[in-house]
């Protein structure tokens, strides 16, 4: 079975290729649309498509807090439904702050600290409350820069724990719950 997922950018679908995929069983081929970096009209027949061949598609956006229009998740999926009317709401996901929230949710306080033997190469300043965690925030959150930050979180993947990461973020337990559980 096939899942198209719609991420606004490569750092969105390096995080569902890293981690995410290995919990969607269910699912044996993934496909990706980056659809900050397409064509509207691209985005449109991409979404038409699924639409049409019953193909399961997941349609992933930030709710930015920092953006002052939005008040809630329903102003956000209807914001996004006023642009591609064709999206059914039911796949539609919001992430809250962003997607950098939830690269930092799955690693204990310990990894995060750099107290561990894992950490040496570099050094995440802390994993707060990663529900907050904007892109700017993930900037500045290393010693190293935001793309090295994320690289090597996926190259410690094996040190990402479901548990830990819905446990830190509310917004990864509702997709966990949502999507990981099933089936």
């Amino acid at each position: 079975m096939r899942l198209h997922i719609f991420t606004e950018g490569i750092d969105d679908t390096k995080f569902f290729k890293n981690f995410i995929e290995a919990c969607l069983k269910q699912y044996s081929k993934f496909q990706y649309f980056e659809y900050s970096e397409m064509p509207d009209i691209e985005v449109e027949n991409a979404i038409r498509t699924a639409n049409e061949q019953n193909i399961d598609y997941i349609f992933v956006a930030d709710f930015d807090f920092r953006d002052k229009n939005l008040k809630n998740i329903e102003d956000k999926i209807s914001e996004i439904k006023f642009k591609w009317s064709i999206l059914d709401e039911k796949n539609i996901f919001i992430v809250l702050n962003e997607i950098e929230s939830w690269y930092l949710a799955g690693y204990s306080d310990k990894f995060c600290s750099g107290k561990t033997h894992l950490n040496k190469e570099i050094m995440i300043k802390t994993c707060i409350d990663t529900q907050v965690i904007t892109k700017e925030f993930f900037k500045h959150a290393s010693t190293k820069s935001h793309r090295n930050l994320i690289n090597y979180l996926i190259r410690k993947k094996s040190n990402f724990d479901f548990t830990e990461a819905r446990n830190r973020n509310k917004s990864f337990q509702r997709f966990h719950d949502k999507y990981c559980n099933t089936k």
